[in-house]
């Protein structure tokens, strides 16, 4: 709501600063500009039409009457016309914008270029706490670990002793092969660019941050039909194995060995489905990649249970034309690509609106948002430090930290994620008064915009309040409704003429 009324207030700032527009009426008290009458009445009057200005400066003043009954109701709060207009008013601006969706589309054929192979992909993992301090930490401890390999210490070694990511870190960070849109963006595009051996910078994603050590490349493959069985104990695979060796279908012994714990499977005689390789662990990847289609795995242990596999040929990797559907409809579920479009629109913003973050706000809303403070939250925001700091520099405007920090709602949030919960919150923000200052300098620059704009809303208005007072009323009564209506509307709303003005019209 408050986005909407800071749009109408650039709207309004934006039309009482046409040039050479003078009032030609007044209707309840609110002035009619020449601009916004002379554009209707243009609009009204066809070449072969009979209506003067004066006939419709009396239909205008009753069209505002009613939009004015209809504001007066509240018709326009109403959270259905709030979307109405936002939707409208998105379609009208659209023009006028930089295609961001061009980005998206840019970031999805890179996807989909890199759809044709999988990576070899090993990491050191420090989880992201919501704690900028300790945060900034393990950036600094990552970088030190990237230094010491150039000294010649093992990733993997480095790996098994400091990464977080302690289900890869005791295979020395070693994550298999990965293929697109199973990963953050950050991590798939750096880890897709990496040659053999070579260890990126520090990556930032959602979960925390990374050192990457790109490894092998191989072709994409499509996905196979995969048979398993599970079983608690050695004894039992190597029964079930045997058995199968002597001739027994593997359907059959998967209904007969698949454990009590895996009774979906036993139903299915072993059918696990359709996988990629790339799916599984990174052990059992390499052994589907030793075994001949249709081959039964000798048994072998893995997360605590013991297991066979049979599997079929890979089905043919799909075209790029699949692939790339693909990879929109996972991008577009993807807030890690959110986030990458969203700083690559506030890069384009700030270029066109003077974007600036003030750093000692930035700090002023971090130190706040530390676990130890987070809890009153509600004091800073509301506090003398929040309303003199700056924090937010636009189109010649300062916003301090009081314009931000009360709009941040804490209940529900954890401490130890209030950095993080906040941190979004201010690109959000940011974003959003980015966007308000683009409209209203689009708004400025087309006044004809501003009157179409208007234009729709009164127009929704009206037919609102009418639908409400007569049309949808008996139609034997309903001319009788609009005269009474009428005339209780020229009771409440008088009007004054502007005549001088009205005549300089042709």
């Amino acid at each position: 709501m408050k986005r909407r009324l800071l749009f109408l207030g650039a709207l309004c700032v934006a039309l009482g600063a046409l040039a050479d527009d003078p009032v030609v009426m007044r209707v309840g008290g609110a002035d009619v500009h020449r601009s916004e009458f002379e554009y209707l009445y243009r609009k009204n009057k066809t070449p072969d039409s009979n209506l003067n200005v004066e006939d419709y400066a009396r239909l205008f003043a009753l069209y505002k009457m009613k939009v004015a009954a209809a504001r007066a109701q509240g018709l326009d709060k109403t959270s259905a016309f709030r979307e109405e207009m936002s939707r409208y008013r998105a379609d009208a601006l659209e023009p006028y914008i930089a295609n961001d969706s061009a980005r998206f589309y840019d970031l999805v054929e890179k996807g989909v270029a890199r759809s044709a192979v999988e990576r070899e992909v090993s990491h050191i993992m420090k989880h992201r706490t919501g704690d900028a301090v300790r945060d900034a930490e393990s950036v600094r401890l990552l970088d030190s670990l990237r230094v010491r390999m150039a000294s010649g210490e093992s990733f993997a070694d480095l790996a098994r002793r400091y990464s977080d990511d302690k289900s890869s870190a005791q295979s020395g960070g070693n994550l298999g092969f990965q293929r697109v849109c199973r990963l953050p963006l950050s991590f798939e595009e750096a880890a897709f660019s990496l040659g053999e051996g070579e260890v990126s910078n520090v990556v930032e994603t959602p979960q925390g941050y990374h050192l990457i050590m790109g490894g092998r490349t191989r072709p994409a493959e499509g996905r196979r039909k995969v048979w398993v069985i599970v079983n608690p104990t050695k004894e039992a695979a190597d029964s079930a194995s045997e058995e199968i060796r002597g001739g027994m279908a593997f359907e059959e012994a998967a209904a007969k060995w698949n454990g009590s714990e895996t009774g979906a499977l036993k139903a299915r005689k072993g059918l696990l489905g359709k996988r990629f390789a790339s799916d599984f662990p990174f052990a059992v990847d390499s052994l589907l990649h030793t075994l001949a289609p249709g081959e039964v795995s000798a048994p072998f242990f893995d997360g605590g249970a013991w297991l066979l596999l049979r599997f079929t040929e890979p089905e043919a990797l799909p075209e790029e034309s699949e692939r790339r559907v693909a990879v929109k409809e996972a991008y577009l579920k993807s807030e890690d690509v959110t986030s990458v479009l969203t700083d690559m629109e506030l890069e384009r913003l700030a270029s066109v609106c003077g974007l600036e973050l003030c750093q000692s706000g930035v700090d002023a809303v971090t130190s706040a948002s530390r676990p130890e403070r987070f809890a009153e939250w509600v004091v800073f925001a509301n506090s003398p430090e929040a309303m003199l700091t700056p924090l937010l520099k636009i189109d010649g405007r300062l916003l301090t930290v009081a314009d931000f920090a009360p709009l941040v709602r804490t209940a529900g949030v954890h401490p130890a994620r209030g950095s993080q919960y906040v941190g979004a919150s201010l690109k959000r923000w940011e974003l959003e008064k980015a966007r308000d200052a683009e409209q209203a300098r689009i708004l400025a620059e087309n006044p004809d915009l501003i009157l179409l704009l208007r234009e729709y809303e009164e127009g929704s208005l009206l037919f609102e309040i009418s639908m409400q007072k007569v049309w949808n009323q008996d139609p034997a009564l309903q001319k009788d409704l609009e005269e009474k209506w009428e005339a209780e509307l020229k009771a409440t709303y008088p009007v004054e003429y502007i005549n001088r003005e009205l005549r300089k019209i042709k």
